[in-house]
């Protein structure tokens, strides 16, 4: 605990107090921060699928800045939009959440990936991040840099085909399970895949309408039976390659229980 309260990267004396309104609220942690962040693009180069996510840091003291996010492991703390890599869940990068600052969500989603996905530009790399995230705007964004995606989306986002989205609409609304339809504009496709709810997706991927299988329990006759559907392979890749925080996370979680049964701490 000593360790804990003695330990500082900045001067107390010269560092002005935190004032959300005026100051950068991590003006006392940064040095560590860029230093962390450096160290992960420089020591490794990720493969070509990653993914942006949000990640928990536990914290249960006073800071205006700390969330409250029900769905997590890790319900207070520090929010960090973290980008990792796919299939080793290893973090390439991260920012440390501290307000809106004014800017409405859509905007700040968008120039949080931006900001993210900078040291990647025009290298190849695919992203993939959940809906709270992903738009067209942001999608011809990331083209314009090198960097191709593919993600779920809101079907109430701008700029989407209305006629494949709305689930009251009857392209949608008839579609059965595995059946699924397409548009595309340039180089984004936009898909709506009927599973047991309506899933919409949209890429720059270059995979086009290609159809796949899925399979899914049905119950036939009362009992459970395994069975073949049509999945389009922007649902596949997706569902192959979004999980890289979540196994970050889970990575870390493990060093953690070790570190415990190890060190005692």
């Amino acid at each position: 605990m000593n360790i804990l309260r003695f330990i500082h990267f900045v001067d107390n004396e010269s560092e002005v107090p935190c004032d959300p309104a005026q100051h950068d609220c991590l003006v006392k942690i940064h040095s560590a921060l860029d230093e962390l962040q450096r160290q992960f693009r420089q020591n490794y180069i990720p493969a070509r699928e990653v993914s942006i996510d949000q990640t928990m840091v536990k914290f249960k003291g006073r800071k205006f800045f700390r969330q409250f996010l029900p769905s997590k492991p890790i319900r207070f703390g520090f929010k960090l939009f973290t980008v990792a890599e796919s299939h080793t869940g290893y973090i390439c990068d991260f920012e440390v959440y501290t307000g809106r600052k004014g800017e409405a969500e859509l905007n700040q989603t968008r120039n949080v990936v931006l900001r993210l996905m900078g040291p990647l530009e025009g290298k190849g790399y695919w992203l993939f991040t959940d809906n709270f995230y992903t738009s067209p705007e942001l999608y011809f964004s990331l083209r314009e840099r090198g960097i191709q995606a593919c993600c779920t989306v809101r079907p109430n986002r701008k700029d989407l085909p209305k006629e494949i989205m709305d689930h009251k609409l009857p392209l949608v609304k008839n579609l059965q399970r595995g059946e699924c339809t397409f548009r595309q504009k340039g180089e984004l496709v936009a898909l709506t895949w009927k599973d047991k709810k309506p899933v919409h997706l949209i890429s720059t991927i270059p995979i086009g309408n290609r159809m796949d299988t899925a399979t899914r329990k049905v119950k036939v006759d009362g009992a459970w039976q395994a069975k073949e559907f049509g999945c389009p392979m922007g649902i596949k890749l997706y569902n192959a390659s979004m999980g890289g925080v979540d196994l970050a996370n889970q990575r870390i979680a493990s060093y953690k229980n070790i570190s415990k049964l190890v060190l005692g701490i």
